[in-house]
């Protein structure tokens, strides 16, 4: 395939409508999702008001997980209506949606259970200040990342 081809090929294929039928499919699965996200942020939520809370390397990391998914889901439930999915599909703000909810959300999550089960894996403590860098510096770089995407 020569040069203009490849252009042809790839401008063609950023510029493939949706039918209404798969619209209206990915705006049910988006709401269908977000619903028990919803509650799912809402127990959180409470868990931590009504815990004994411990401000340590997890609560910073599970306050910072909680923050990333409540931001991607509010930035997913424009996505859920089709209207604005007309307008938003394929640009850079369902990019950022998407990796700010998957490398934010969930492999914050990841580390979080890593810090949490690390002495019972290993049998020896992780370095404190190590820790805390490696939360707030990823934590950061997610925000610096994606957030300019939106």
């Amino acid at each position: 395939m020569n040069y203009m081809g490849f252009l042809v090929w790839g401008h063609h294929m950023y510029l493939i409508g949706l039918d209404h039928r798969s619209r209206a499919l990915y705006s049910t699965v988006t709401i269908m999702i977000s619903m028990p996200a919803t509650i799912k942020v809402v127990n959180w939520t409470f868990t931590l008001v009504n815990g004994a809370l411990k401000v340590d390397i997890v609560f910073i990391g599970v306050v910072s997980f909680i923050f990333l998914f409540l931001v991607a889901g509010v930035t997913g439930m424009w996505l859920s209506h089709v209207s604005l999915n007309i307008s938003m599909h394929d640009t850079l703000y369902v990019v950022a949606h998407f990796h700010l909810m998957l490398s934010g959300a969930v492999i914050m999550g990841i580390f979080v259970g890593f810090y949490f089960y690390f002495h019972v894996f290993f049998f020896v403590k992780y370095p404190k200040t190590f820790s805390y860098f490696h939360i707030i510096y990823y934590s950061a770089g997610q925000w610096l990342a994606f957030v300019p995407l939106f």
